[in-house]
């Protein structure tokens, strides 16, 4: 199993992510730490769960979007308070770009998050 779509959410296992999300860091890593930047940028906010029949960590892509200051919109994401409250554990993820709003598009028409409203399929 590498993805699975279940009630509208892309669930996908852990080595799956790093590889479609590679370079993407978080603050919240145990070994390798990196503060969030003040750079422009994407960030996704992820749901990480324990798939209790397969004992493995799997991700769900809740939102991406993107900003100036990564920091400062991370922190200050209404979304991510309202998000944490529905699915618990969701932690941020964040990839320095220029093209900041390019990528972001790319990203969120190939995924389709639940919560992404532009540049999507959602009704």
């Amino acid at each position: 199993m590498s993805f699975v779509l279940r009630r509208g959410f892309l669930i996908m296992e852990a080595s799956i992510f790093r590889k479609k999300f590679n370079g993407f860091t978080t603050p919240n890593t145990y070994c390798n730490f990196t503060p969030l930047s003040e750079k422009s940028g994407v960030y996704l906010l992820v749901n990480r769960l324990i798939d209790t029949h397969e004992y493995k960590l799997m991700y769900v892509v809740l939102y991406i979007g993107s900003a100036k200051n990564i920091k400062n919109r991370v922190r200050g994401h209404n979304l991510m308070r309202t998000l944490r409250n529905l699915h618990g554990d969701v932690v941020p993820y964040f990839k320095e770009y220029v093209d900041y709003i390019e990528q972001e598009k790319k990203l969120i028409k190939e995924f389709n998050p639940k919560y992404n409203k532009q540049y999507t399929n959602h009704a």
